[in-house]
């Protein structure tokens, strides 16, 4: 077992792995006063952290936190009591998975991304996406504004999983970007039936930006909740970033006219840069009867039960 130990303002933080490579960090209240700890957790080329954890550590007592966002992390900077203590660099996972193994998923949000993911959890793959970005509230706010790919970069080559979608896979010219950076992935462009599904699906799902047939960036407030299909949400402040990425504003026409551009040159222009950079990738379409069996055999993963995907998400009329 590696480790290494730091002791800060008498908090003893030891990062550690376990013999399956599996990392932890232990936090033990050396003092003889409670502490309230915050721990901010960083990628390693990003400014802003992608999570952030606060904790009460009584005297004496000590903490695990989750290893979820440790293995996906360069390194961390602690607060102590509202003070800063110090920036503490991880061990490096020596098992990261090679990018030639990684699989992405470039299709659009709404054509059946969430669908994806969970299918492949039940053969097995290890997945990134919607409840990472959901949960992960500075890595929502900052993560891709200005078709900036440098957290994309990092998702990619340091956090150790087999499957990325959502955001920022998913928004057009970061999807190019990402291809181009990382020919060699595997890549699965997601579509709809029709590009009138896609339509509709998006103007259902996120009714509040698309009430009476026009985009209403202003639908909700920073803090608000609002309302879909599915009841209460709290509002994803990420939303208004992935909708600039679709620059509806350049299509003429109404609503639909400026959707449909979106969706037809998104694809057009992803399908472009894989056969450009001689990609290994495919095009799913996650309605379809033996679709999932048709993508597991060109992921060459055993799936003796499973023709068809598990659809997830889906938005009623």
């Amino acid at each position: 077992m590696n480790n290494l130990s730091y002791n800060l303002n008498n908090i003893e933080i030891v990062n550690y792995y376990d013999n399956d490579e599996n990392r932890f960090l232990k936090l033990i209240n050396k003092s003889d006063k409670n502490k309230n700890i915050e721990i901010f957790y960083y990628y390693s080329s990003v400014f802003f952290p992608y999570y952030k954890l606060e904790k009460k550590l009584g005297v004496g007592e000590w903490f695990i936190p989750d290893t979820y966002y440790l293995n996906s992390c360069g390194f961390i900077i602690v607060y102590i009591d509202n003070v800063l203590i110090g920036k503490i660099t991880l061990l490096k996972n020596k098992k990261l998975k090679k990018i030639s193994e990684k699989i992405i998923c470039v299709g659009l949000n709404k054509t059946g991304t969430t669908s994806l993911t969970r299918s492949l959890d039940s053969v097995g793959l290890s997945t990134w996406g919607d409840k990472e970005v959901t949960k992960s509230i500075n890595f929502s706010k900052h993560s891709f504004t200005n078709n900036s790919i440098g957290i994309s970069i990092d998702l990619i080559e340091k956090v150790n999983v087999d499957f990325y979608q959502d955001i920022p896979f998913s928004c057009p010219g970061i999807s190019e970007k990402i291809i181009n950076i990382f020919p060699q992935s595997k890549y699965i462009l997601t579509k709809r039936e029709s590009v009138d599904k896609w339509i509709s699906s998006v103007k259902r799902f996120w009714r509040p930006f698309f009430k009476n047939d026009k985009f209403n960036p202003n639908a909700i407030s920073f803090g608000s909740h609002f309302i879909h299909d599915r009841g209460e949400v709290p509002e994803l402040s990420y939303l208004l970033n992935l909708f600039e990425t679709w620059n509806l504003d350049l299509y003429d026409g109404n609503i639909d006219d400026k959707l449909a551009q979106v969706y037809i040159n998104h694809n057009q222009s992803v399908k472009n840069t894989l056969i450009t950079n001689n990609c290994d990738w495919i095009e799913i379409d996650v309605s379809k009867k033996g679709e999932f069996r048709k993508l597991t055999e060109w992921l060459k993963i055993d799936n003796k039960q499973n023709e068809d995907f598990v659809w997830v998400n889906k938005t009623e009329k």
